[in-house]
C-alpha cells in the first residue's frame, strides 16, 4: 500500500480503509484529542482476540494490543518514524 507522501489524518483513513478491505478487521474509531498536534491521531481496531491502537505522534508510528476483555493495559508491540516514502 503506497501513502504517497500522505500523513496524519489521512494516512489514518487510508491504514483503516486497508485493513477493513484486506484483513477484514473492525475499525471502532478513529481520532485525536483537541491538545495533541494537527498530524498527530489514533485508530482503535479489533481482530478475532485482538485489540489494537495505532498511533500516528509527530512523525512516529506505534501499534499497541491488548487482549479482548482484558483489565491489561494494551503492550507496545513495536515503533517506527513515518516517512513521506511510506
Amino acid at each position: 500500500m503506497s501513502m504517497d507522501g500522505v500523513t496524519g489524518v489521512e494516512a489514518m483513513v487510508r491504514c483503516a480503509l486497508f485493513l477493513d478491505v484486506q484483513l477484514g478487521a473492525e475499525i471502532l474509531g478513529i481520532g485525536r484529542s483537541g491538545l495533541d498536534r494537527a498530524n498527530t491521531c489514533t485508530m482503535e481496531t479489533t481482530g478475532k482476540h485482538l485489540a489494537f491502537w495505532i498511533i500516528l505522534d509527530g512523525g512516529f508510528i506505534f501499534l499497541r494490543a491488548q487482549v479482548l476483555d482484558s483489565c491489561d493495559p494494551p503492550e507496545a508491540l513495536f515503533s517506527t518514524g513515518d516517512t513521506t516514502a511510506g
